[in-house]
């Protein structure tokens, strides 16, 4: 059995795409809050945005470059331990 068909590969593969769902729903009713938080216009706020989509894009296409040359492992590591480091500051 390959590490792609163990019960836990797929598991963890569907809790990761939960918490990634579960963060967009969590985000996504906060935008009007944003905009009026931050006393933007409808065009900034949809030019902020896309840049948020276009910076998601590129960053997986990064991601998949470095995980064909190091493997998943290292990226998951090396993302969370960042994703940690930013949320503590």
């Amino acid at each position: 059995m390959s590490s792609a068909d163990r019960p836990a590969t797929r598991l963890a593969t569907r809790l990761a795409f939960l918490v990634a769902g579960f963060g967009i729903a969590c985000w996504a009713p906060l935008v009007p809050f944003a905009k009026t938080r931050l006393g933007v216009d409808d065009g900034v706020l949809g030019l902020l945005l896309l840049s948020l989509g276009i910076g998601s894009v590129l960053a997986m296409l990064l991601t998949g470059i470095l995980s064909a040359r190091y493997g998943s492992k290292p990226i998951i590591i090396a993302a969370g331990s960042a994703s940690l480091w930013c949320c503590r500051c």
